[in-house]
């Protein structure tokens, strides 16, 4: 289910559900470009009157921003909430001027959304409409009034984080002479070098690991290559272009089962996660254990 805001019969602003099943949000793998435009075609549909269509102007910046598939896909929510919101008050977003921006905040805070949420997604729009008035669907004074729409105040950095000398004991802490040591090591060198979410090292396919040249900029995977390819080849997976990279381990401890990764029980995710909670003494012991795979 996606979430959208509705005004109550005294004006207020509530939540309210949008059906996963709407035509705007069928699309939930943004994971190509032709995806990407498919979705945002059908979000904001071209108007005979522009000589540009929203789509359009919209589909080279996140596809060049926004490489990371779960990026896109937060983007694709995000845009897709606040572009239902303002059909539901019956205001065109190309129409939406910076207190109509405001005014979603503002419910946005009411609803109970943290101020990292709000923030994100008023990032989002500020981007979004930056690219209408390059491309000539938003005129600039009012590009210029959203763009002036202030983020919320974050007060304190809550993200939990290890000692640079933990971060090296739990990267060293798996047994490489085992598979599952060295899928740990690999996951975790990634994590460490990539700041990925967990849920992306669950997910990511063989095929999401590309090397740069002159026309491709992106590295996804790549800083982490060494320790990736060293599990790849005693994997035997390197072919295997659509299969899972990260595979749980079969009961005989020596060969990896042909499925992704559970982010709630997965050796080295469980390791992250827990590395990032409490830090008491029995708890890192936990953690340095279940990252060497035992």
């Amino acid at each position: 289910m996606k979430m959208d805001y509705s005004p109550t019969d005294d004006g207020a602003m509530e939540l309210v559900t949008v059906k996963a099943d709407s035509p705007a949000l069928l699309s939930d793998d943004l994971s190509t470009d032709r995806k990407v435009e498919d979705f945002l075609t059908r979000l904001l549909p071209a108007r005979r009157s522009a000589k540009t269509n929203p789509a359009a102007a919209l589909v080279p910046w996140v596809c060049d921003r926004l490489p990371s598939r779960h990026s896109r896909e937060a983007y694709g929510r995000d845009l897709a909430a606040f572009v239902l919101h303002m059909q539901k008050q019956g205001i065109d977003p190309l129409q939406v001027t910076g207190d109509d921006l405001r005014v979603y905040k503002a419910a946005l805070l009411e609803a109970g959304r943290s101020s990292t949420t709000v923030a994100r997604v008023l990032s989002v729009l500020r981007g979004t409409y930056q690219q209408f008035g390059i491309h000539g669907l938003v005129q600039w004074d009012r590009v210029r009034d959203l763009q002036g729409v202030t983020s919320p105040r974050i007060d304190k950095n809550t993200t939990p984080v290890l000692s640079e000398l933990e971060a090296k004991r739990l990267l060293h802490a798996p047994d490489r002479s085992t598979i599952g040591g060295l899928r740990n090591h690999a996951m975790l060198f990634t994590f460490f070098k990539t700041a990925s979410r967990c849920s992306a090292l669950a997910n990511a396919k063989v095929g999401h690991i590309e090397r740069t040249d002159k026309k491709r900029q992106r590295k996804a995977l790549l800083e982490a290559a060494p320790a990736v390819m060293a599990y790849m080849d005693a994997a035997g997976i390197a072919e295997d272009r659509n299969g899972p990279l990260f595979r749980p381990v079969a009961k005989d401890r020596r060969t990896l089962l042909n499925k992704g990764m559970d982010p709630e029980r997965g050796d080295a995710i469980l390791a992250i996660r827990r590395s990032l909670g409490p830090a008491s003494q029995s708890n890192r012991s936990q953690v340095l254990q279940r990252a060497r795979g035992s």
